[in-house]
């Protein structure tokens, strides 16, 4: 029993890595490269001489998103690797239903982001990883932690 519970914490404690690693870049590297600028064919440096104004507004709004995805990554490291682990029946449902919210924001982004060309296709994403992911980790210890007392 502990075993499956275990994997599965690890499994879905994978999900986090990705996002702390992210928001972090976003709120310390102080530069405007993780802005996606280029995509609207302009550099940071373009923008910066346009209106400084507008580059630092635009490296706040990245800053912010940062910060909330690391608060989001880290609540879900927290209760993937604690309460997950042993198995408590709250953690899985707070882990399916916090994943449907973000998975599905996210690949309604992604698939936003493709219709528009900014990425080539919307199987190429972290994202299916992560559903992948997620998937295996709610249903491997399912039993465990349904099972009747």
């Amino acid at each position: 029993m502990a075993k499956k519970l275990n994997i599965a914490s690890l499994v879905l404690f994978a999900i986090a890595l990705l996002p702390i690693m992210s928001a972090l870049l976003m709120l310390f590297s102080g530069s405007s490269e993780f802005t996606y600028v280029e995509l609207m064919g302009m550099t940071a440096n373009d923008i910066y001489d346009f209106n400084p104004k507008l580059m630092k507004a635009i490296e706040l709004v990245v800053q912010i998103r940062g910060l909330y995805l690391l608060v989001f990554a880290l609540f879900w490291a927290v209760i993937s690797l604690i309460p997950y682990r042993k198995g408590e029946k709250w953690a899985w449902f707070a882990l399916l239903i916090i994943g449907i919210i973000w998975l599905s924001g996210y690949l309604i982004f992604v698939n936003i982001g493709v219709t528009q060309g900014i990425y080539l296709s919307s199987w190429i994403t972290p994202a299916t990883v992560w559903l992948i992911l997620w998937i295996v980790g709610l249903a491997l210890p399912f039993k465990e932690c349904f099972k009747n007392n």
